[in-house]
């Protein structure tokens, strides 16, 4: 009998315990798609131990039968190991599966080595090998290995300082010396930082606990991730603070961006007085600190739309030298602008019933109001000051409804209009205006609105038309009811309330005020 067969068939163990193997690793194969790479040292620790039962039999019946002793019983310590490994897997597995128990990295690491020593303890016990001889001879080697090692040793001190206290865990942002980014894995050697560039930068333990490491957005106690981030902005000074603030201030009043804080809500401060502009910050709390950049493109935005809206510019440098003419440019810029406002009035058939003197005169009086996707135009409940002539992009129409939340019910497309129930009739806002791209909206104030019902009592007519057909479609988003109901009635209604709150009598001009005299 060859040394083959006196291995797999003089002992079925061996094969009964391959076919165990096989079977665990096809199961860990297909459960722990994770810990395949870890299965391919598993398979190769157990084909060791195999091969190394085939060269301990060929040592049978030679001169040397403690060579295969020796041989033999590494050959047991390696299939140990082997399923010792599968163990530790197993019930890491069943805690991280089942039970929802997140343990580090470190923990199963340590584990696995304590169950390998046990091992391999057991293993010299079975074998009748004196330990306490093998140590107390091997002093000095002890002595090497361990000065050897201290790098190492420290390394595993501090990863399991790291985990014990938690100072620092995985999935917290951290800044130490120039590396900046998210914490991936703490194992017994290293601490892995992925960077937001995808950089992956390996910082071993023992440095890491040796210097300081600043926690991003992270506070003691606390379980939620918020940063405070500062943007900076310039105006030029001749313009009043006040302004300034109050206009930024509107950009976030309904509203913040994706990833950013509601409370606290941000801020806007006027930081310092320069030699030609005052330079101001946008003060707000981050959540997401994977998007910061994002974020913070989103609040410049917002500052950009909405200093634009209140005519506000950004401050020019100082010692930027302008060449052309600040009447010629200035001429530029108004024609350009009235040619504009003329193309959003003309586009709206509404405003047809106005001759090109009145919509001439109308036009310089319009005010260029852009908005940001995703940026609230109008909030139900408000009160009403503008009518919105949308010029450009797409918005979404949503009421609030008692029981149901915020229903979304119409989309607005350029040209049209929005925000006329409130201006026509005095009322709040019924509906909230949702940008869901980029707007160009011009704003026509009330009293202005009021000149023009005044000159042409007849518009009043096409605008009750307009509310009744929306007041229509609101009600039966919101009630249910008929697309059938009455429009007529409803327009005739409107039109009613439209011309006694603009003080327009039933014949179209103005009520009659004479005074009457004593007779």
């Amino acid at each position: 009998m060859n040394a083959f067969e006196r291995a797999f068939l003089v002992h079925p163990e061996v094969f009964r315990a391959g076919l165990v193997f096989g079977l665990l690793a096809v199961t860990v194969s297909l459960l722990l798609r994770e810990e395949r790479a870890r299965l391919r040292s598993l398979a190769i620790l157990y084909s060791g131990s195999l091969f190394l039962r085939f060269v301990a039999e060929l040592f049978h019946g030679t001169q040397m039968p403690v060579s295969g002793r020796t041989v033999a019983f590494v050959a047991v310590l390696l299939q140990g190991m082997a399923f010792v490994w599968f163990a530790v897997l197993a019930v890491f597995a069943f805690l991280r599966r089942v039970l929802r128990v997140q343990s580090p990295r470190i923990l199963q690491d340590l584990a696995l080595a304590v169950a390998m020593v046990t091992l391999l303890l057991f293993l010299f016990a079975r074998n009748q090998v004196d330990v306490t001889g093998i140590v107390a001879t091997s002093a000095v080697v002890t002595a090497v290995i361990g000065f050897a090692l201290q790098d190492t040793l420290q390394n595993l001190v501090g990863g399991l300082a790291l985990q014990l206290d938690g100072s620092i865990s995985v999935g917290d942002w951290v800044v130490h010396g120039e590396i900046k980014g998210i914490v991936r894995e703490i194992t017994w050697r290293h601490t892995s930082v992925e960077t937001r560039d995808g950089n992956t930068y390996i910082v071993p333990n023992s440095v890491l606990i040796k210097n300081p490491v600043m926690l991003e957005g992270k506070r003691p106690g606390d379980g939620f991730t918020r940063e405070r981030r500062r943007l900076d902005f310039h105006v030029d000074r001749t313009l009043l603070p006040t302004d300034v603030l109050a206009a930024v201030r509107a950009g976030f009043e309904h509203d913040v961006p994706r990833g950013a804080c509601d409370e606290p809500a941000p801020s806007v401060l006027l930081m310092r007085f320069g030699e030609s502009y005052n330079e101001y910050q946008v003060r707000y709390w981050l959540s997401d600190l994977a998007i910061d950049d994002v974020v913070d493109s989103e609040v410049r935005s917002r500052i950009a739309y909405a200093l634009h809206r209140a005519g506000i510019p950004l401050a020019v440098p100082a010692q930027t030298i302008t060449i052309t003419s600040g009447e010629d440019s200035a001429r530029r810029a108004e024609s350009g602008g009235l040619a504009e406002r003329l193309a959003a009035l003309e586009a709206l058939p509404i405003f047809k019933a106005l001759g090109p003197d009145e919509i001439a005169a109308l036009a310089p009086r319009l005010s260029r109001a852009p908005y940001l996707a995703g940026e609230t135009v109008v909030l139900q409940g408000d009160d009403v000051d503008h009518l919105y002539l949308l010029v450009k992009g797409r918005a979404e129409v949503r009421v609030a409804a008692p029981g149901v939340g915020e229903l979304p019910i119409a989309t607005i497309t350029g040209p049209d209009l929005f925000g006329e129930m409130g201006v026509l009739t005095g009322d709040a806002r019924r509906a909230t205006v949702v940008a869901l791209t980029e707007l160009l909206c011009f704003t026509l104030s009330r009293s202005m609105f009021q000149e023009i019902m005044k000159k042409r009592p007849a518009i009043a007519e096409d605008f009750s038309r307009i509310l009744a057909e929306r007041e229509r479609h609101l009600l039966s988003v919101l009630e249910g009811a008929s697309d059938n109901r009455d429009l007529e009635d409803s327009q005739v209604r409107l039109l009613t309330r439209i011309r006694r709150f603009f003080g327009i009598d039933e014949d179209g001009g103005p009520p009659d005020r004479r005074d009457s005299k004593p007779g």
